[in-house]
């Protein structure tokens, strides 16, 4: 009888921490079984997916050093789309006529996303006027989930899938108020996902977020997210410095006034200075970025960025061929072959 008593008394002690884990801070009502929000948290869906993610790369330093010998495919600004994503993975490949999927867990193709999981576009003018609940709803369910699906795709293939890090994959500095300067889009999903799930998912994406790399070493090339603000080191993109974040992928980290402010918003000739720093050759290797919104592709010299809301494109590169990268710009799902500008 006692340790019957003892089971009850335990179970309830067990329900009460999970309904106070529910717990919502703007009202502290519990969230109710079979929300939206319950289902999110139900059984880790999503945190033990960021967690194996995670672990893979808080073992990484910040500069990937990709395959010499193997394709890259390049993909940009994502901003929610994992249906954009699963069209690139399921695209067959010209050389091989085999899927990008495929080609993946076979080990024969390596994949680079630009960054900016975070935020679709589709809401933009909601942000400034004002999100609505259901909005929001369907803006971190998108986000979330193709973040979780990019999740699953590092833990499963540690050396070939990669995921750079962007300005809206950030959940903000640990501090409060006006002095940290967030974005509006930043601030309101740090808000919304501390009230609706607590502060431990605020947590788990954050180190995400920060264990990801900032940029990507291949054969004629180097990536991050933006075009280099102004000139770092190896070392520091290595070591994610807040200078190597600020400068290649606008991440509003705690200094980035001062860093920007010191540097006078920018230094001419940055994209050579930090190409050479990162291995390449300034005057033959292509830097490639996105960040700025370009259809379908814009070619600045030895710059090369792209990406769009209305896009679905994604850029290939053979390291055994002798084209140039822009010719090898491809529409995800259909494989058509995209002219780049």
């Amino acid at each position: 009888m006692r340790c019957s008593l003892l089971v009850v008394v335990a179970m309830t002690l067990a329900a009460s921490a999970g309904a106070r884990d529910r717990q919502s801070a703007r009202g502290g009502a519990a969230i109710p079984r079979g929300s939206w929000n319950a289902r999110l948290l139900q059984g880790e869906r999503y945190v033990g997916a960021f967690r194996r993610a995670r672990a893979v790369l808080e073992r990484r330093p910040g500069l990937v050093q990709l395959r010499q010998d193997l394709p890259t495919v390049v993909i940009p600004d994502l901003h929610g789309r994992r249906d954009y994503l699963d069209a690139v993975l399921k695209t067959r490949d010209p050389a091989t006529h085999r899927t990008y999927r495929e080609l993946l867990r076979r080990g024969k193709v390596q994949v680079v996303c630009l960054g900016d999981v975070m935020h679709t576009e589709v809401r933009g003018i909601l942000w400034r006027r004002g999100m609505p609940e259901a909005a929001m709803r369907k803006e971190m369910a998108e986000s979330l989930g193709t973040l979780r699906r990019i999740a699953e795709l590092k833990a499963a293939h540690p050396e070939n899938f990669h995921l750079l890090r962007g300005n809206h994959d950030d959940v903000g500095p640990a501090c409060e108020g006006p002095g940290c300067g967030l974005p509006r889009q930043i601030a309101q999903t740090r808000q919304y996902l501390g009230d609706a799930f607590g502060h431990s998912m605020v947590n788990e994406l954050a180190r995400l977020f920060a264990a990801l790399p900032t940029a990507a070493a291949g054969k004629g090339f180097v990536a991050s997210h933006s075009g280099p603000m102004f000139a770092v080191s190896k070392r520091q993109v290595e070591r994610r410095a807040d200078r190597a974040l600020v400068s290649l992928a606008r991440v509003r980290v705690p200094a980035f006034r001062q860093l920007r402010a010191r540097m006078g918003g920018g230094s001419d000739g940055a994209l050579q200075q930090v190409s050479r720093a990162l291995g390449a050759a300034p005057g033959r290797d292509f830097y490639i970025h996105g960040h700025l919104w370009a259809r379908p592709m814009t070619v600045k010299g030895q710059e090369v960025f792209f990406g769009h809301p209305k896009d679905r494109t994604f850029l290939r590169l053979d390291p055994a061929a002798t084209m140039q990268p822009w010719s090898q710009l491809f529409e995800a799902g259909t494989g058509r072959a995209v002219p780049g500008r």
